[in-house]
Protein backbone atom coordinates (compact mmCIF):
# COMPACT_ATOMS: atom_id res chain seq x y z
CA UNK A 1 0.00 0.00 0.00
CA UNK A 2 1.45 3.36 -1.02
CA UNK A 3 1.63 6.22 1.42
CA UNK A 4 0.75 9.79 0.49
CA UNK A 5 2.75 12.80 1.57
CA UNK A 6 -0.17 15.10 0.83
CA UNK A 7 -0.68 15.74 4.55
CA UNK A 8 3.01 16.01 5.38
CA UNK A 9 4.15 19.54 6.31
CA UNK A 10 6.80 20.30 3.70
CA UNK A 11 7.32 23.76 5.20
CA UNK A 12 9.23 22.06 8.01
CA UNK A 13 11.79 20.50 5.70
CA UNK A 14 15.31 21.70 6.61
CA UNK A 15 15.78 23.19 3.15
CA UNK A 16 12.46 25.07 3.31
CA UNK A 17 13.23 26.43 6.78
CA UNK A 18 16.66 27.55 5.62
CA UNK A 19 15.38 29.27 2.49
CA UNK A 20 12.97 31.28 4.64
CA UNK A 21 15.76 32.31 7.01
CA UNK A 22 18.34 33.72 4.59
CA UNK A 23 17.97 37.31 3.44
CA UNK A 24 20.08 37.42 0.28
CA UNK A 25 20.60 35.53 -2.96
CA UNK A 26 23.61 33.64 -1.58
CA UNK A 27 24.75 31.91 1.61
CA UNK A 28 27.92 30.11 2.61
CA UNK A 29 31.27 30.66 4.28
CA UNK A 30 34.27 32.91 4.02
CA UNK A 31 37.32 30.62 4.03
CA UNK A 32 40.78 31.90 4.94
CA UNK A 33 43.84 29.88 3.96
CA UNK A 34 46.78 30.59 6.29
CA UNK A 35 49.25 27.88 5.20
CA UNK A 36 51.03 28.06 1.84
CA UNK A 37 53.52 25.21 2.14
CA UNK A 38 54.14 24.04 -1.47
CA UNK A 39 54.05 20.45 -0.21
CA UNK A 40 50.41 21.00 0.81
CA UNK A 41 49.22 22.63 -2.42
CA UNK A 42 47.42 19.49 -3.58
CA UNK A 43 45.93 19.18 -0.09
CA UNK A 44 44.47 22.69 -0.45
CA UNK A 45 42.68 21.81 -3.69
CA UNK A 46 41.42 18.58 -2.12
CA UNK A 47 40.28 20.44 0.99
CA UNK A 48 38.08 22.88 -0.92
CA UNK A 49 36.52 20.05 -2.91
CA UNK A 50 35.92 18.01 0.25
CA UNK A 51 34.33 20.90 2.16
CA UNK A 52 31.91 21.59 -0.68
CA UNK A 53 31.10 17.87 -1.12
CA UNK A 54 30.34 17.41 2.59
CA UNK A 55 28.05 20.45 2.66
CA UNK A 56 26.12 19.21 -0.38
CA UNK A 57 25.85 15.68 1.03
CA UNK A 58 24.47 17.06 4.30
CA UNK A 59 21.90 19.19 2.47
CA UNK A 60 20.74 16.15 0.49
CA UNK A 61 20.15 14.03 3.61
CA UNK A 62 16.53 15.16 3.83
CA UNK A 63 15.89 13.45 0.48
CA UNK A 64 17.28 10.13 1.71
CA UNK A 65 15.99 10.32 5.29
CA UNK A 66 12.57 11.98 5.01
CA UNK A 67 11.36 10.42 8.26
CA UNK A 68 13.70 12.83 10.06
CA UNK A 69 11.41 15.76 9.14
CA UNK A 70 8.11 14.34 7.88
CA UNK A 71 5.06 14.79 10.08
CA UNK A 72 2.92 11.76 9.26
CA UNK A 73 0.81 9.35 11.24
CA UNK A 74 2.46 6.86 13.54
CA UNK A 75 0.96 4.03 11.49
CA UNK A 76 2.44 5.32 8.24
CA UNK A 77 5.79 5.92 9.93
CA UNK A 78 5.80 2.33 11.18
CA UNK A 79 4.93 0.99 7.72
CA UNK A 80 7.77 2.96 6.11
CA UNK A 81 10.27 1.73 8.68
CA UNK A 82 9.14 -1.82 8.04
CA UNK A 83 9.22 -1.38 4.25
CA UNK A 84 11.32 1.66 3.09
CA UNK A 85 10.09 1.15 -0.49
CA UNK A 86 6.72 2.56 0.64
CA UNK A 87 8.24 5.97 1.28
CA UNK A 88 7.22 8.37 -1.50
CA UNK A 89 9.81 10.34 -3.40
CA UNK A 90 10.52 13.80 -1.99
CA UNK A 91 10.54 16.85 -4.26
CA UNK A 92 14.24 17.80 -4.67
CA UNK A 93 13.50 21.42 -5.69
CA UNK A 94 14.09 23.05 -2.26
CA UNK A 95 17.31 21.09 -1.81
CA UNK A 96 18.49 22.08 -5.27
CA UNK A 97 17.69 25.73 -4.47
CA UNK A 98 19.77 25.65 -1.28
CA UNK A 99 22.71 24.05 -3.13
CA UNK A 100 22.51 26.53 -6.00
CA UNK A 101 22.70 29.48 -3.60
CA UNK A 102 25.68 28.15 -1.63
CA UNK A 103 28.93 30.08 -2.09
CA UNK A 104 32.41 29.74 -0.63
CA UNK A 105 34.27 33.06 -0.63
CA UNK A 106 37.93 32.05 -0.72
CA UNK A 107 40.75 34.18 0.69
CA UNK A 108 44.02 32.57 -0.42
CA UNK A 109 46.43 35.44 -1.08
CA UNK A 110 49.76 34.30 0.43
CA UNK A 111 51.02 37.87 0.81
CA UNK A 112 48.00 38.81 2.92
CA UNK A 113 47.09 35.64 4.78
CA UNK A 114 50.16 33.43 5.17
CA UNK A 115 50.70 32.66 8.85
CA UNK A 116 47.87 34.82 10.16
CA UNK A 117 46.73 34.12 13.72
CA UNK A 118 43.13 33.45 14.72
CA UNK A 119 42.88 37.06 15.90
CA UNK A 120 44.19 38.36 12.57
CA UNK A 121 41.71 36.27 10.63
CA UNK A 122 38.89 37.46 12.87
CA UNK A 123 39.84 41.07 12.14
CA UNK A 124 39.80 40.40 8.40
CA UNK A 125 36.47 38.60 8.62
CA UNK A 126 34.99 41.40 10.72
CA UNK A 127 36.06 43.97 8.12
CA UNK A 128 34.51 41.83 5.36
CA UNK A 129 31.21 41.64 7.23
CA UNK A 130 30.89 45.32 8.11
CA UNK A 131 32.30 46.85 4.96
CA UNK A 132 32.73 50.07 6.96
CA UNK A 133 36.32 51.34 7.38
CA UNK A 134 35.15 53.68 10.15
CA UNK A 135 33.47 50.97 12.21
CA UNK A 136 34.98 50.16 15.64
CA UNK A 137 37.52 47.35 15.44
CA UNK A 138 37.08 43.98 17.11
CA UNK A 139 39.63 45.01 19.75
CA UNK A 140 37.67 48.18 20.46
CA UNK A 141 34.43 46.23 20.81
CA UNK A 142 36.05 43.77 23.22
CA UNK A 143 37.57 46.60 25.26
CA UNK A 144 34.33 48.61 25.34
CA UNK A 145 31.31 46.30 25.80
CA UNK A 146 29.04 49.35 25.93
CA UNK A 147 29.59 49.88 22.19
CA UNK A 148 26.70 48.39 20.31
CA UNK A 149 27.48 45.64 17.83
CA UNK A 150 28.10 46.99 14.34
CA UNK A 151 25.57 46.04 11.68
CA UNK A 152 26.78 43.74 8.92
CA UNK A 153 26.62 45.04 5.37
CA UNK A 154 23.67 44.24 3.17
CA UNK A 155 23.96 41.49 0.59
CA UNK A 156 26.72 39.62 2.40
CA UNK A 157 26.91 36.25 0.59
CA UNK A 158 28.35 34.33 3.55
CA UNK A 159 27.67 33.73 7.22
CA UNK A 160 28.35 36.85 9.28
CA UNK A 161 28.65 34.77 12.44
CA UNK A 162 31.51 32.40 11.69
CA UNK A 163 34.22 32.03 9.08
CA UNK A 164 36.45 29.03 8.38
CA UNK A 165 40.24 28.91 8.65
CA UNK A 166 42.37 26.37 6.81
CA UNK A 167 45.85 26.07 8.30
CA UNK A 168 48.41 23.30 8.06
CA UNK A 169 46.66 21.17 10.67
CA UNK A 170 43.38 21.37 8.77
CA UNK A 171 45.03 20.64 5.41
CA UNK A 172 46.63 17.47 6.79
CA UNK A 173 43.47 16.37 8.64
CA UNK A 174 41.27 16.65 5.54
CA UNK A 175 43.72 15.43 2.90
CA UNK A 176 44.63 12.39 5.01
CA UNK A 177 41.09 11.85 6.37
CA UNK A 178 42.45 11.90 9.92
CA UNK A 179 40.47 11.13 13.09
CA UNK A 180 41.48 11.76 16.68
CA UNK A 181 41.58 9.06 19.35
CA UNK A 182 37.82 9.46 19.84
CA UNK A 183 37.05 8.84 16.18
CA UNK A 184 36.19 12.50 15.52
CA UNK A 185 37.17 14.23 12.27
CA UNK A 186 38.19 15.35 9.78
CA UNK A 187 37.56 19.00 10.61
CA UNK A 188 38.00 22.62 9.70
CA UNK A 189 38.45 25.45 12.19
CA UNK A 190 35.61 27.94 12.71
CA UNK A 191 36.11 31.43 14.12
CA UNK A 192 33.31 33.50 15.60
CA UNK A 193 33.20 37.10 14.41
CA UNK A 194 32.28 38.47 17.86
CA UNK A 195 32.71 35.67 20.41
CA UNK A 196 32.17 35.78 24.15
CA UNK A 197 35.77 35.10 25.14
CA UNK A 198 36.52 33.36 28.42
CA UNK A 199 39.09 31.20 30.21
CA UNK A 200 37.68 28.08 28.52
CA UNK A 201 36.90 29.60 25.11
CA UNK A 202 39.23 31.40 22.73
CA UNK A 203 36.54 32.23 20.17
CA UNK A 204 37.26 29.39 17.75
CA UNK A 205 36.65 25.64 17.60
CA UNK A 206 37.11 22.61 15.38
CA UNK A 207 33.95 21.62 13.52
CA UNK A 208 33.30 18.34 11.72
CA UNK A 209 32.87 18.65 7.96
CA UNK A 210 29.58 16.80 8.30
CA UNK A 211 28.19 19.63 10.47
CA UNK A 212 29.04 22.66 8.30
CA UNK A 213 25.57 22.85 6.75
CA UNK A 214 23.79 22.81 10.10
CA UNK A 215 26.35 25.14 11.68
CA UNK A 216 25.20 28.01 9.46
CA UNK A 217 21.69 27.74 10.91
CA UNK A 218 22.90 27.09 14.45
CA UNK A 219 25.26 30.07 14.50
CA UNK A 220 22.64 32.41 13.04
CA UNK A 221 20.01 31.37 15.59
CA UNK A 222 22.33 31.52 18.59
CA UNK A 223 22.49 35.22 19.45
CA UNK A 224 24.09 34.73 22.87
CA UNK A 225 27.34 33.17 21.64
CA UNK A 226 28.38 29.68 20.63
CA UNK A 227 30.34 29.28 23.87
CA UNK A 228 27.00 28.41 25.49
CA UNK A 229 26.38 25.38 23.26
CA UNK A 230 29.86 24.06 22.50
CA UNK A 231 31.05 21.09 24.56
CA UNK A 232 33.79 21.89 27.12
CA UNK A 233 37.39 20.78 26.88
CA UNK A 234 38.05 17.15 27.67
CA UNK A 235 39.32 16.15 31.08
CA UNK A 236 41.78 13.72 29.47
CA UNK A 237 43.24 15.81 26.63
CA UNK A 238 42.55 19.43 27.53
CA UNK A 239 41.10 19.95 24.04
CA UNK A 240 37.56 20.68 22.97
CA UNK A 241 35.91 17.87 20.96
CA UNK A 242 35.45 18.32 17.24
CA UNK A 243 31.93 19.69 17.20
CA UNK A 244 29.20 17.85 15.32
CA UNK A 245 26.25 19.48 17.04
CA UNK A 246 26.13 17.30 20.14
CA UNK A 247 28.20 16.37 23.15
CA UNK A 248 30.07 13.04 22.78
CA UNK A 249 29.29 10.28 25.24
CA UNK A 250 32.54 10.63 27.19
CA UNK A 251 31.78 14.29 27.95
CA UNK A 252 28.22 13.47 28.96
CA UNK A 253 29.66 10.96 31.40
CA UNK A 254 32.19 13.53 32.64
CA UNK A 255 29.36 15.99 33.21
CA UNK A 256 27.78 13.34 35.42
CA UNK A 257 31.05 12.92 37.33
CA UNK A 258 32.07 9.66 35.64
CA UNK A 259 35.57 9.64 34.15
CA UNK A 260 37.34 7.07 31.92
CA UNK A 261 39.30 5.67 34.85
CA UNK A 262 36.01 5.13 36.71
CA UNK A 263 34.56 3.27 33.73
CA UNK A 264 37.64 1.02 33.62
CA UNK A 265 37.13 0.12 37.28
CA UNK A 266 33.43 -0.55 36.68
CA UNK A 267 34.18 -2.81 33.70
CA UNK A 268 36.83 -4.72 35.68
CA UNK A 269 34.39 -5.21 38.54
CA UNK A 270 31.71 -6.47 36.13
CA UNK A 271 34.23 -8.89 34.59
CA UNK A 272 34.93 -10.26 38.08
CA UNK A 273 31.20 -10.65 38.64
CA UNK A 274 31.10 -8.09 41.42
Amino acid sequence: MSISLANADHSERPSAIFLRSIHGPKWGYAIYRTNYDPALEAAWTHTLHTIRAHIFTSIEEELHEPLSWMHISAADRWRIRYDPSLCPLVDPAPVDAVKARMELVIHDDAERYDGLSVEDVRDSFYALCTGDPNAPSVVELFANPQILSVETRAGLPVSANVCLIVDGEVLRAISQDLRNEYGEGPFVKAIERLPCLGPDYEGWFKVALTYLWKLVMRAAANTEGLDLVLPPKRHTTGERPIWNGSWPIDLRLEAAGIYPEDMAEIEEAEARGE
